[in-house]
């Protein structure tokens, strides 16, 4: 979405406002007011969720770009804590039943018209929507309720949470289906309880595919991750690191 943290926030301050045509928007505004420059961490509880890698297969290189990202924050003055994210398969299940069902519902009367229009692997991922029971649906509710009263527990103890964006670098075109997907990113969770989150770029896999932190706050304290965000990027340079255009051959 933008080169930085630091430019997400000028953007945010652009966007961020109620909307009273969009029926989910808050009429809340944020709770700490966006700062553009880069400060110190010090105060800043930040939970880091090493368990999701242990359980997932990950790139070789996640661990290593995962700690060192710890390690910059902590040097930047914040309080590591180390944490366990709730509900979490549970939660990404919730997102994932919402995500074919609702992309479903919003797009039926085109993927009916137009059917051709859309790419193979889209309009088979939406068309699965019909298929999610109005009780799956209701359950997927429900655990998201759950899963939001825990997570606010949770941020009682920290004010942001880390963990990777993704356990790997980007998926083939081969590789690009739902179920892939799903499994390989940790942004779900995130998705199910409604709780701002950045990615930062944190490194890179051994075949030059790029790694991102993930940093999620409360709800309203976008500010928050974003003020991690910019001060992980002021400690590091891999976000203005640039990838190697892959040349035609020309045998």
């Amino acid at each position: 979405m933008a080169r930085s943290a630091q430019d997400c926030a000028l953007m945010l301050a652009v966007m961020a406002g109620y909307d009273p045509s969009d029926p989910m928007c808050s009429p809340r505004t944020l709770v700490d007011e966006l700062s553009f420059e880069p400060g110190s961490l010090t105060g800043l509880r930040i939970g880091v969720d090493r368990t999701i890698q242990a359980r997932f297969p990950v790139d070789p290189a996640l661990p290593g770009c995962l700690d060192d990202a710890v390690a910059a924050l902590a040097d930047a003055g914040a309080t590591i804590i180390d944490i366990a994210i709730p509900h979490y398969e549970a939660l990404t299940a919730a997102t994932a039943l919402g995500f074919l069902s609702e992309g479903c519902a919003y797009h039926e009367a085109d993927l009916q018209a137009r059917w051709a229009d859309y790419g193979r692997p889209t309009r088979l991922t939406l068309a699965r929507g019909a298929f999610v029971s109005s009780g799956d649906y209701l359950q997927s509710q429900r655990v998201r309720q759950v899963g939001a009263q825990a997570m606010a527990a949770l941020f009682e103890t920290c004010d942001v949470v880390v963990t990777p964006t993704a356990g790997v670098g980007a998926l083939t075109l081969a590789e690009l289906d739902f179920e892939s997907v799903m499994e390989s990113v940790f942004t779900p969770v995130w998705n199910a309880v409604g709780y701002p989150a950045i990615s930062v770029p944190m490194g890179f896999t051994a075949t030059g595919l790029p790694l991102g932190l993930q940093i999620a706050a409360a709800p309203l304290s976008d500010a928050t991750a974003l003020r991690a965000g910019m001060a992980y990027q002021a400690a590091t340079t891999w976000h203005l690191q640039s990838p190697q255009p892959a040349l035609p051959s020309m045998a």
